[in-house]
């Protein structure tokens, strides 16, 4: 109940991107009853604040940040 997004994003999310680099599928998953939260650790409560974004807006930074970090001669 204390956790921060960034807190689930790195325990979540993040090991998954880090496989899906490494050649791998990768799928999450936001299941549970109506009002438990979903949305809100998918989506985050404002995406342009790094401490309110959620798992979608940080894994999409995060992919983009991979592929600009990557050598010339990766196609993605």
């Amino acid at each position: 109940m204390n956790a921060t997004q960034e807190s689930i994003f790195e325990f979540t999310a993040k090991p998954i991107i880090e496989d899906i680099f490494s050649g791998f599928n990768g799928t999450i998953f936001a299941y549970g009853q109506t009002g438990a939260g979903k949305t809100f650790t998918m989506m985050g409560e404002d995406m342009n604040d790094p401490n309110k974004m959620g798992i979608i807006p940080r894994s999409v930074f995060e992919i983009f940040t991979k592929i600009l970090d990557s050598p010339t001669n990766n196609q993605f």
